[in-house]
């Protein structure tokens, strides 16, 4: 039920953004600050999503036995099964990908 589960929040998950184009698209101007933190923010969203990504990947590793189960990957994988955040992901990220994730699906 783990790796299932783990293996859909993985699959659901959007894909990272692509920084360069972005910054092409959106310049930092002196005039403009709103494309700096947009930027910043956007950095932050991939590293959030890649933390998640791996994080998941890890816990359907450590059911396979590739990889040793620890405490915290125990303790993701109790969080995924009673479907609440992870105490890792708790806080600051939490809102930040429920924000993002809204305005995401709203696009």
């Amino acid at each position: 039920m783990l790796a299932e589960t783990a293996g859909i929040v993985e699959g659901q998950l959007p894909g990272l953004f692509d920084l360069e184009k972005i910054s092409i698209q959106y310049p930092t101007l002196y005039e403009d600050s709103s494309n700096t933190i947009l930027t910043q923010e956007l950095e932050r969203y991939n590293k959030l999503l890649n933390r998640v990504k791996i994080s998941l990947r890890d816990v359907q590793r450590a059911l396979k036995g590739e990889v040793v189960m620890s405490t915290e990957l125990e303790t993701m994988g109790n969080s995924i099964v009673n479907g609440k955040v992870p105490g890792k992901q708790r806080g600051r990220e939490r809102r930040r990908l429920k924000e993002y994730l809204e305005c995401n699906s709203a696009l």
